[in-house]
């Protein structure tokens, strides 16, 4: 009765734990801490056996924070508009 709206509830909550994942990483990035932070996240992940990478769609749908692959490419992103 319930699953015809747990789907689009659980992805709009992933939506927003994820934004504020990234909005958490871009603080991190402004202030000098890049490096750093990939650097710890690279270790997390490892330490946490957690996927690297999935397709971005299942990720979006099925994960509530970003992949690790995908938390570096916005870490790199944001470096590189510092620039």
């Amino acid at each position: 009765m319930i699953e015809p709206i747990y789907s689009p509830m659980m992805f709009v909550q992933n939506f927003i734990t994820r934004h504020f994942e990234y909005a958490a990483d871009n603080f991190a990035v402004k202030n000098g801490h890049a490096t750093h932070l990939k650097s710890a996240l690279i270790k997390l992940f490892a330490n946490a056996k957690a996927p690297l990478d999935a397709d971005p769609v299942y990720s979006a749908q099925n994960h509530d924070h970003p992949t690790l692959v995908e938390r570096l490419q916005n870490i790199d992103d944001k470096v590189s508009k510092l620039k």
